[in-house]
């Protein structure tokens, strides 16, 4: 037994060492082949990793694949049957029922919006709290676009204008890009201006108002859009019984659908138009600033224009009309004076008529600008600050000398002179000339080394005349020196280690 036992022992230790042997040359890199492993030739190819995703990938995949059913619209039969029943309202539609085509049109938009929109989408978007057009970066859904298109068809055939703004907005909201762009900016354009109550036709206007919607053609089938009798501007009287106009603010919302058009189409044909509708309300209105803005943008943005030289002569009017007289600034002025100006160069062919008469108002803004440079010396003379007194009063003499008031300028400047005793008046010499007086020259100290070996100047500066004293200027500290500096050597240093007392 006792042997039995020793050899136990002995057994165990080999087997300790055995794995203290085996772990030492797995720490090292050291590995015999398996039993289980065969050989590898190098020409064999090694497993593929293209399929291989880490845990960010896989959830950006994931993320991809549940947009892309969004987008989609579900699946490929939810989208023929969304097809059929478009099919079946735009029959309605066809058919003239457009009370039954708005029913059947609005029910496929709710349909398609609650395919790829949970409830949370619905609320946040109602209350405005997300963000726009989160489902439409990219293609959108098709059915849902043609619907909303015939849905605001439907309601604008019915004449419920108000509605089919909504409708045509929503579209243009969600789908920027739409295929139907042109017609539906062009629907908002008749809209807007049957709400500004300005004429349907270019042969309404008169020989005062500018022709608008060069590019508004009629197509046939189009609904008739009649001027009627307009609510009054500004009432504060809701409107309830005329459905083709809003409750309120009739000229609010023409203006908001003359902005849609050149927001979401700036370079399409009606993109001009629409801003010269727009500034010519404001022009009516009497709302000069806003008009004066939009004429602004016109010239700058659609230079190729037809409206371009009405731009030039009403944006010069009512940027004059934004003038509020000599005591203010004279921005608006000279503005209003370069828009004529432009005006007469770039429209040679203006009529003898209208040639005089612009160069008649560019004369009197220059009297305008006159007048506002001789309320500035009236307005420093009642403060009593002379010196901005004598400087507006040069200004007027140098810019304007033939004018009236270049005399009244002279004469206060006599005035001015004369106060300041019988001399020129200088507005920057804030009193008398001061007399000059001779310079007592510096007397050297002779026992300084430094000064030692300085020649002595032969004749001290004469003291000058007074009465030759020429009057101070603000430039005579830039006159010429009497004489020039007399440079003289450096004297010899003392060698090293002496000292000077």
């Amino acid at each position: 037994m006792k042997y039995v036992n020793l050899l136990n022992s002995r057994i165990a230790r080999a087997s300790v060492a055995a794995s203290l042997f085996a772990g030492t040359l797995a720490a090292c890199g050291c590995a015999g082949p398996s039993l289980f492993s065969r050989q590898v030739s190098a020409d064999e190819p090694g497993p593929s990793i293209d399929n291989v995703m880490g845990p960010t990938e896989r959830g950006l995949r994931q993320v991809a694949f549940e947009r892309g059913e969004k987008l989609r619209g579900g699946s490929d039969k939810d989208l023929e049957l969304a097809r059929e029943k478009y099919n079946r309202a735009k029959q309605l539609f066809d058919n003239k029922d457009y009370a039954g085509a708005e029913r059947a049109f609005k029910s496929i938009v709710d349909e398609r919006r609650k395919s790829y929109e949970t409830f949370q989408t619905r609320f946040e978007s109602f209350w405005g709290l997300g963000k726009d057009s989160l489902a439409y970066d990219q293609f959108g859904d098709p059915v849902e676009e043609d619907a909303l298109f015939m849905l605001a068809e439907s309601q604008f055939a019915r004449q419920r204008f108000t509605k089919a703004q909504d409708s045509y907005d929503d579209l243009l909201n969600r789908y920027p890009s739409t295929r139907h762009m042109d017609r539906v900016t062009r629907q908002m354009f008749r809209m807007a201006r049957y709400w500004l109550n300005f004429p349907t036709d270019t042969d309404e206007t008169t020989s005062s108002e500018i022709q608008l919607a060069s590019a508004d053609v009629r197509t046939p089938g189009d609904v008739a859009v009649s001027s009627g009798q307009p609510a009054k501007s500004g009432s504060i009287f809701p409107n309830l019984t005329d459905k083709t106009r809003p409750v309120y603010d009739a000229d609010g919302r023409g203006l908001q659908a003359l902005r849609s058009i050149w927001l979401h189409d700036a370079t399409g044909p009606l993109a001009d138009d629409a801003l010269m509708l727009s500034a010519n309300h404001n022009l009516r209105i009497r709302n000069h600033i806003e008009a004066k803005r939009l004429y602004t943008l016109l010239r700058e943005q659609y230079p190729d224009s037809p409206h371009l030289k009405d731009a030039y002569l009403l944006g010069a009017h009512v940027t004059m009309a934004a003038y509020e007289g000599p005591e203010y600034d004279g921005e608006a002025l000279h503005e209003a004076r370069d828009l004529k100006q432009s005006l007469l160069q770039l429209y040679p062919d203006l009529s003898s008529e209208e040639r005089q008469r612009l160069e008649s108002e560019i004369n009197q803004m220059h009297t305008a600008e006159i007048e506002r440079i001789w309320e500035q010396v009236r307005f420093y003379q009642v403060k009593g600050t002379t010196p901005s007194v004598a400087l507006y009063c040069n200004v007027l003499i140098n810019r304007y000398p033939n004018s009236e008031y270049a005399d009244r300028a002279r004469e206060v400047l006599r005035n001015l002179e004369s106060s300041n005793n019988g001399g020129r008046f200088w507005p920057w010499s804030g009193g008398a000339t001061p007399t000059q007086t001779a310079e007592t020259p510096v007397q050297s100290n002779p026992t300084d080394p430094r000064t030692s070996t300085r020649p002595q100047p032969v004749e001290s500066r004469p003291a000058e005349d007074q009465s030759g004293t020429e009057k101070r200027s603000l430039f005579n500290f830039l006159r010429k020196a009497d004489e020039a500096p007399q440079l003289q050597s450096t004297p010899d240093r003392p060698a090293s280690g002496a000292a000077t007392l």
